[in-house]
């Protein structure tokens, strides 16, 4: 006999069973779900049933979203995945620019170019300071440096903004969506931001020549 929606009663014991919506059950193969609650108490059966049926609402919602946008919900491990990709793209790519420069290479040393740099600017000054500039001042304008002081910064008085391109171009190279909550994206952002502030700290170290052991992302 039915007792409340979805739960039915098979002598003593209670069972759970629902219509499944048509984007659940063409994947599981079968028009409806039942369960034995393995229960005779009617409290606690309407309890469990209550549990299962929201379960369903769920997974129906979370294809039917899939469905509009074509992609899906990132998991925990998808995020996790994410910061170490972060992590380690910042290293690579400092690595990459130092297997490319001369033997001998010195952020400082001025070549012939940086000497057609130095007559362009010959005579002008420093907008800010009003002193004169030089080649190498025009070469540390030029090399602003990306630091993990600066993302640091932001994450301090909560400008979240310069990472946003980084994770939504990673999110979509994995045919995920973005978090659906906006505390919890608020919150991966946070993290993103302060995983590439460390990387950026590592990177420092590297360009003076400074390599540690790596670092273990272990959970």
């Amino acid at each position: 006999m039915a007792i409340t929606n979805h739960l039915f009663r098979r002598e003593a014991t209670y069972y759970w069973r629902s219509r499944l919506p048509l984007s659940l059950g063409s994947i599981l193969g079968r028009s409806h779900l039942a369960r034995s609650l393995r229960t005779k108490e009617p409290n606690r059966a309407r309890r469990l049933a209550r549990r299962l049926s929201a379960v369903v609402e769920e997974v129906s919602h979370l294809l039917k979203v899939e469905a509009m946008t074509g992609r899906k919900p990132p998991t925990r491990a998808d995020l996790d995945r994410i910061l170490l990709d972060l992590f380690t793209e910042v290293l690579e790519t400092g690595e990459v620019m130092r297997a490319a420069r001369p033997a001998g290479y010195s952020p400082f040393t001025i070549s012939d170019d940086d000497e057609d740099a130095a007559a362009a600017v010959a005579g002008q000054t420093d907008p800010h300071t009003g002193e004169p500039l030089d080649a190498r001042d025009l070469q540390e304008d030029q090399m602003e440096p990306d630091t993990g002081k600066n993302w640091r910064t932001n994450l301090k008085h909560n400008v979240l903004t310069p990472i946003i391109p980084s994770v939504e171009a990673m999110l979509s190279e994995r045919n995920l969506d973005r978090l659906a909550d906006d505390a919890d994206w608020r919150l991966f952002l946070r993290k993103a931001m302060a995983t590439v502030g460390a990387a950026l700290d590592i990177e420092s170290e590297r360009e003076q020549g400074i390599y540690r052991a790596p670092t273990c992302f272990c959970t």
